[in-house]
Formats: structure tokens, C-alpha cells, sequence
């Protein structure tokens, strides 16, 4: 038998409907939704060597394949859109306990585009983790600094 997780909490959709509308803490619960919307972001490693860098973000479930991957005038930017044509016919299955599923996310990275080199880009992912390696050009070999790691937008 595995080990259970015991959680004395009610997940946060349940006390809604059992409150009165009039007490209810609809401030509270809006931060709380927000919070949870922010936590759906994949969890990302940003790193440099002397001649690349390297953005490694965590994805369970997803490949580069799923990610689109676009080029701006700061930098790269990093998105995914659940496909909305997958359907589930009814009664295929009934969750009994859910912590994951894929929501939709956008990552933008700043950099020093000019010291980049966008046309030799490697994508690639294993076990979850979808890497990226943009080589510099030749002339910024050593360090790159960053101007934002990363933004919500």
C-alpha cells in the first residue's frame, strides 16, 4: 500500500461554496487565485558559460516540440497553448485526486541580442526539462551580463 497524504484542509474551491456571500473574504480569495495563477509558471534555470547561454525551464509532460520559441528585438520569448481542439468525450475517465494539468504560460528573457548568435540556437528536452543553448558571437566570448532575467508578460 502506498503511503497516503494527509491534508485536513478543504481545497480552496470547497469553502466558497459552503460561506455566506455576505462574509466571505472575496479580497482574500482573489489573492489567492492570483498567487495560483503565478505558481503556473515553469520553474526555469538561466545560465551563462563563456560561449553560450543556456535557459532551462521545467516542463513535466511537454517536449520542445510542445513550446514555441520566438526571437524579439530584448531577447527570447517562450510560450504554450494547451491544444484546444484536444476533447475528452464524457465518462472516459473521473479524477479522484488532481494536482497537475497544463495551463498555458509565456516566458520572456532579456538579453544583449547582438552578442547572440539566434541562427545556431539547439533546442532539446529529456526527462521534463526542455534546454536552450544560444551561442554568442565570437566578439562577446567571455561574460554576458543579463538585464532582466525574466518578465510576466
Amino acid at each position: 500500500m502506498f503511503p497516503a497524504q494527509n491534508n485536513r484542509q478543504l481545497p480552496a474551491e470547497q469553502p466558497l461554496f459552503f460561506d455566506d456571500f455576505i462574509t466571505r473574504n472575496n479580497w482574500k480569495a482573489g489573492q489567492e487565485n492570483f498567487q495560483m495563477q503565478l505558481n503556473l509558471m515553469p520553474a526555469t534555470n538561466v545560465y551563462e558559460t563563456e560561449q553560450a547561454f543556456y535557459i532551462e525551464l521545467v516542463v513535466p509532460g511537454l517536449s520542445h516540440e510542445d513550446l514555441l520559441f520566438f526571437t524579439t528585438e530584448n531577447g527570447i520569448e517562450i510560450r504554450y497553448q494547451p491544444d484546444a481542439h484536444h476533447f475528452e468525450p464524457y465518462g472516459s475517465r473521473r479524477y479522484l485526486h488532481r494536482e497537475y494539468r497544463p495551463a498555458a504560460f509565456q516566458r520572456a528573457f532579456q538579453v544583449n541580442t547582438d552578442a547572440l548568435d539566434f541562427e545556431n540556437i539547439h533546442i532539446d528536452s529529456a526527462m521534463g526539462v526542455v534546454r536552450i543553448e544560444i551561442p554568442k558571437q565570437e566578439n562577446y566570448w567571455g561574460t554576458l551580463p543579463l538585464r532582466v532575467p525574466f518578465s510576466l508578460n
